[in-house]
């Protein structure tokens, strides 16, 4: 009976991991979704900074780019880069989905660590995409 009880909740346990596990599906929003990649092309003079529309929604995107700002914690908060205050690049070409960059030239301080989102904005949306941290070259 004890062996029994076993199988009975090693099988259940297995269930539940497999229904745990599933891949990433983007569910409709009316809002566009945008990713933000790793900086890629570090060197002494600059950056590359890449992201990607993974998301349209049922909105033009009318501007997109990247915010960036030296990493800084304020009363155990991690400033977030934005618009408003953060250095940034924009972008006004047209894009719905895809892949986009942008090569950032003597912004940086050396050996500072920096912390960078992209962003996508429509007529009435501005969504940002995760921060990554990347460090500047000596």
């Amino acid at each position: 009976m004890r062996t029994n009880q076993i199988v009975l909740f090693a099988s259940l346990l297995l269930m539940l991991v497999i229904a745990s596990c599933s891949k990433d599906i983007i569910t409709p929003r009316e809002y566009p979704r945008v990713k933000t990649l790793e900086v890629s092309n570090i060197s002494k003079t600059g950056a590359t900074f890449n992201a990607e529309i993974i998301y349209q929604g049922n909105q033009k995107i009318i501007e997109h780019g990247f915010v960036w700002m030296e990493y800084k914690v304020l009363n155990e908060v991690l400033q977030s880069p934005s618009l408003e205050y953060s250095e940034k690049v924009v972008i006004t070409q047209p894009i719905t989905t895809g892949v986009f960059n942008s090569e950032i030239s003597n912004a940086f301080d050396a050996g500072t660590k920096y912390t960078i989102r992209a962003y996508a904005r429509s007529n009435e949306y501005l969504v940002y995409g995760k921060f990554i941290f990347f460090t500047s070259l000596n």
